[in-house]
């Protein structure tokens, strides 16, 4: 029905997440709402460990004796190890706890290896650790557990290696900050997911209540004319040898109900295709409330005539479908303005998808097309145009439309 931007399956496009714990998310959603693989993952948490390279470094430039130094090798390469399991285990279902005793694990062996090695193990940890916590937990407890690293960093820092309490509390907050921000960048990801999910559901269920509404006005007109047209003509067929004038009066009906059976269809498909722009407003206000966007509005001072406000409805309706299924966007603005100098209405529908993430190409579907030519069989024009802030429909309709 739209216009894509990208190339998205039809209305029937749906969030390819993995059973999701608190809060009912699917494993690691990524900026545009799918879900990440989480095979891919598990294999970039095997990468992520060359980061203890540093402490290794560190290890090694200490020069410790050699049972010592064996035992803080052997320290490193358990955290490693225990860092890919629990991230192995816990990426197919985040924030379930499902790998406690890993955890625990990983904490005890810090705290051991800090015994022997120094600033830099700490904050190292700290790190794998504060990102384990926003993937483990569920985010009831992110806030225990940042406030618990934050303590227990200070204090090794304090009582192990001897650093200033305001340097330590310093360096520990950043690890905080680090924990808040992975645990916003879940809450935002997440939130893109259902955004999405959203839309993809309003327009599957617009469409279908669509068809599901034709399917009956077709029905109900339908039956017992065609039911009366296939009765007399069986009647023709079976009584035009012996009663001529009688058949041809019969098929006269027949033709006449022809007639009235195509002009209902008619109506029914023109009271189908023929909207309402205050009705159209009113249902973008809703269908863009539903989903999480802002709309604004802008109309003329006084009403277009009768047949601007009717392509105008059109081109309401398309640009907001377009915004929500092929967009990230959180904001939609409507503008009708008019009449001009050249005694004709501009009405413009823009959003800022592309500046959410959007994909700024203009790939017109039939959507875009057949509003295109309904707008040209009555004089005026459509463009489409994207930058990195905003997508913007612009429709052009002569006040005299045709």
């Amino acid at each position: 029905m739209g216009g894509n931007r990208a190339r998205p399956d039809d209305v029937s496009m749906t969030m390819r997440t993995a059973p999701g714990g608190a809060g009912g998310a699917g494993a690691a959603a990524g900026p545009a709402g799918h879900a990440l693989d989480p095979r891919r993952i598990q294999l970039l948490s095997c990468c992520f460990v060359a980061f203890l390279g540093y402490p290794a470094a560190e290890l090694a430039s200490l020069g410790l004796p050699g049972p010592a130094a064996i035992a803080a090798a052997a320290g490193l390469a358990a955290f490693g190890a225990l860092f890919v399991w629990a991230t192995w285990h816990n990426v197919p279902r985040p924030h379930t706890l499902a790998t406690p005793y890993a955890l625990a694990a990983m904490v005890l062996t810090a705290v051991a290896v800090q015994l022997v090695l120094r600033e830099t193990w700490l904050l190292t940890a700290s790190f794998y650790l504060a990102t384990l916590a926003i993937l483990a937990l569920p985010p009831r407890g992110w806030p225990a557990a940042l406030a618990g690293l934050l303590a227990g960093h200070v204090a090794l820092a304090v009582l192990v290696l001897h650093r200033p309490l305001a340097t330590a509390a310093l360096t520990g907050a950043g690890i905080t900050l680090y924990g808040a921000a992975l645990a916003a960048l879940y809450g935002t990801a997440r939130l893109a997911a259902r955004i999405r999910a959203t839309r993809a559901e309003l327009a599957r269920s617009a469409i279908l209540a669509e068809r599901l509404r034709i399917a009956r006005d077709l029905h109900d007109m339908l039956g017992r004319r065609l039911t009366e047209v296939v009765l007399r003509s069986e009647l023709s067929a079976r009584i035009v040898a012996g009663e001529p004038d009688r058949a041809a009066a019969e098929m006269r009906e027949v033709g006449r109900s022809a007639r009235e059976i195509l002009a209902e269809v008619r109506a029914t498909v023109s009271g189908y295709r023929e909207i309402d722009l205050d009705s159209e407003l009113a249902t973008a206000r809703e269908i863009t409330r539903a989903a999480a966007v802002d709309l604004t509005v802008h109309l003329p001072d006084g009403p277009p005539p009768p047949a601007v406000a009717a392509l105008a409805a059109w081109v309401v309706r398309e640009g907001v479908t377009n915004t929500l299924r092929h967009s990230m966007a959180r904001t939609c603005v409507v503008t009708i303005a008019g009449p001009g100098a050249d005694s004709g209405y501009t009405v413009t529908v823009a959003d800022d998808g592309p500046a959410l993430g959007g994909r700024p190409e203009i790939d017109p579907g039939a959507g875009l097309t057949g509003l295109r030519e309904r707008l040209a069989a009555a004089g005026g024009g459509l463009s489409a145009e994207a930058d990195a802030e905003w997508f913007t429909l612009r429709a052009r309709i002569p006040e005299r439309a045709a």
